[in-house]
């Protein structure tokens, strides 16, 4: 069954087939969660927990134009930085002392291993949008759904990331 016939279902009272949504999701959203907490797993299980609680109750808001797995990060973005905020209110956005190795990211082809290093040091929505496009693999178009922006401004706001990293890490 496709994401929207899983949704029907489940509107039309199968609350069973909403286990196909968790079981589909659960890996992909955890991985990134965690990425934009930089926390522990069980912090990042409870963001999962309560992004599948909000989307289950909010089902019948799902606009079925739009891509279900968009809907679904967007929720879980939402409810990562509400736990973020929690956690740490009166934190620095940016953490501007790098104890890392100067490197040169290639955003055409980056190494994922040393980008993942550098997210921790970065805000929540800059790592989100990073995440978002380099490990989760999300093409421009389903991010700007996501985040609930134009594509233009998404692409723009990631080019911008990339170049904070490169002043950041100190390349070019």
């Amino acid at each position: 069954m496709t994401d929207e016939q899983i949704v029907l279902a489940t509107l039309s009272g199968d609350i069973q087939a909403f286990d196909e949504i968790v079981v589909k999701y659960s890996q992909e959203l955890l991985s990134y969660i965690l990425r934009l907490l930089n926390s522990n797993q069980q912090d990042g299980e409870n963001v999962l927990s309560e992004t599948f609680i909000k989307s289950y109750t909010n089902l019948a808001s799902f606009n079925p134009v739009l891509n279900f797995s968009s809907w679904l990060y967007r929720i879980a973005y939402s409810e990562a930085v509400k736990a973020f905020k929690k956690k740490s209110p009166l934190c620095n956005p940016v953490q501007e002392s790098f104890e890392l190795q100067v490197v040169n990211i290639n955003f055409d082809q980056p190494n994922l291993k040393e980008l993942e290093a550098l997210l921790p040091k970065l805000n929540i929505y800059d790592r989100n949008l990073l995440t978002l496009f380099y490990f989760q693999e999300k093409p421009i178009r389903q991010i700007s759904q996501i985040l609930k922006a134009r594509e233009n401004s998404v692409a723009e706001k990631l080019n911008r990331v990339r170049l904070k990293v490169q002043k950041l890490v100190g390349g070019s």
